[in-house]
């Protein structure tokens, strides 16, 4: 599976994008373990700006994300348990 990114704007005209990081394989590893989310925040300059990082189970390396276009208010908001 490759990357597939997903973007968000919000009411105040921030954009987000959601970039999915398939896991790693033996010829290509991922350093954080498993699968995950990458969040960018896009700057005044149109640059993607990395905001932080989702993941599950044994994710490791990441950033903790308690408020973003994935998490609101420290609860999941797409996907389900």
């Amino acid at each position: 599976m490759q990357h597939v990114q997903f973007s968000r704007t919000t009411k105040s005209g921030s954009i987000y994008k959601l970039d999915y990081h398939p896991g790693g394989n033996k010829s290509q590893k991922n350093i954080h373990g498993n699968d995950y989310w990458k969040i960018y925040k896009v700057n005044k300059s149109g640059e993607d700006v990395v905001f932080g990082r989702i993941g599950h189970g044994g994710f490791k390396n990441y950033d903790l994300i308690k408020d973003s276009p994935v998490y609101v208010d420290g609860a999941l908001m797409n996907g389900s348990l």
